[in-house]
């Protein structure tokens, strides 16, 4: 039998993996450990079994090895914590860049997303309905298909609480027990203010994701597309028009869920008195996967949209813009990226 333990890469779900292993050792005694987020890597995992149970664990699975999760009804735990927490704890514990842990996290979300939306699947969430350790043990247990004696329970409640630690919360043992913990708590504090309100605007479509729904529009923050001239600045404000054609932003590399989606963008133009058109591709699944162009206002506000499938979630997706001509005038500025889900339309 195999049991899978998987999350966001966050506390709860470490912490929930590691009762998870007390557990099925007290269960059943012997059994075998899999960290695999590959197909391929489970069949290696799988080869060294023998006849043992087999407890797997992943956070970013590829599609083939989340697909048949699912689909073989796999005795399943999903820890769902807030994807604020799961960025903080990423720059924390991965010594990750706020951008790098906001894509890393997009990365496991959009990789999580059929486990998260599957119907015999039901997250599990730490807090205030269940805040104490024995009620998250029989939970667990009863999410693996089995129930455990109150002699097991005992023997694993024991590994917990000893000495002053008899009386801690569940929240307080998780503090304990798990490594950059409580540095991740205080990395809110650190953050820019332009990072706080991006974690937020990122964060409202992707728990949505965790939460097994498909959010109809998911903002993405034009501070994590890059400039095509300094990418190292990143975009920030108006981008001169003035020079060859080129590449004038890429980005954001984010992630999505296997669907069908359409990227929004919005530009404002000034002074492109000679006209000039924009085009725009969208890279996923580690390919072109659209183009389209547009013609330039001379001056004002103006939207264009691409649509675009991803297949691979693991893998980031691009939306590149380009000047089609060279310009001797004018400037323009990204000032919204929308994504837009277009499964069912």
């Amino acid at each position: 039998m195999i049991y899978v333990f998987c999350g966001l890469p966050s506390p709860n779900a470490i912490f929930v993996s590691r009762l998870g292993i007390d557990i099925l050792r007290e269960r059943f005694g012997d059994f075998h450990y899999i960290v695999a987020n590959s197909a391929n890597q489970l069949r290696e995992g799988l080869d060294q079994r023998g006849n043992r149970p087999c407890m797997l664990y992943f956070d970013v699975p590829d599609e083939t090895l989340s697909q048949a999760v699912v689909r073989n009804g796999v005795p399943t735990v999903l820890v769902a914590e807030p994807f604020e927490q799961a960025v903080l704890y990423s720059m924390q514990a991965r010594s990750f860049s706020f951008d790098e842990a906001v894509r890393f996290v997009t990365q496991s979300v959009s990789a999580l997303f059929p486990i998260a939306s599957s119907e015999t699947i039901a997250p599990l969430k730490l807090g205030s309905h269940l805040n104490e350790l024995e009620s998250l043990v029989n939970r667990i247990s009863l999410s693996l298909g089995f129930s455990l004696s109150a002699s097991n329970i005992h023997n694993i409640l024991s590994l917990y609480r000893q000495g002053e630690n008899a009386q801690k919360s569940l929240s307080e043992i998780v503090l304990q027990r798990i490594e950059h913990t409580a540095d991740a708590r205080t990395r809110a504090r650190e953050l820019k203010r332009e990072d706080i309100e991006a974690l937020r605007s990122v964060a409202a479509g992707y728990n949505l994701f965790m939460g097994g729904r498909r959010p109809p529009r998911l903002t993405w923050p034009v501070s994590m597309c890059l400039n095509g001239e300094k990418p190292h600045q990143g975009v920030k404000g108006p981008i001169d028009l003035t020079g060859p054609a080129r590449v004038l932003t890429f980005g954001p590399y984010l992630h999505l869920p296997v669907g069908r989606w359409r990227a929004e963008l919005t530009f404002a133009v000034r002074d492109n008195h000679s006209g000039n058109s924009i085009m725009i591709d969208a890279i996923a699944d580690g390919a072109r996967a659209a183009v389209g162009r547009a013609e330039l206002p001379t001056s004002g506000n103006f939207v264009t949209s691409l649509d675009f499938q991803v297949k691979k979630p693991q893998d980031p997706i691009e939306i590149r813009t380009f000047i089609g001509i060279g310009a001797i005038e004018g400037e323009i500025e990204l000032i919204d990226l929308t994504i837009v889900s277009r499964n069912g339309s």
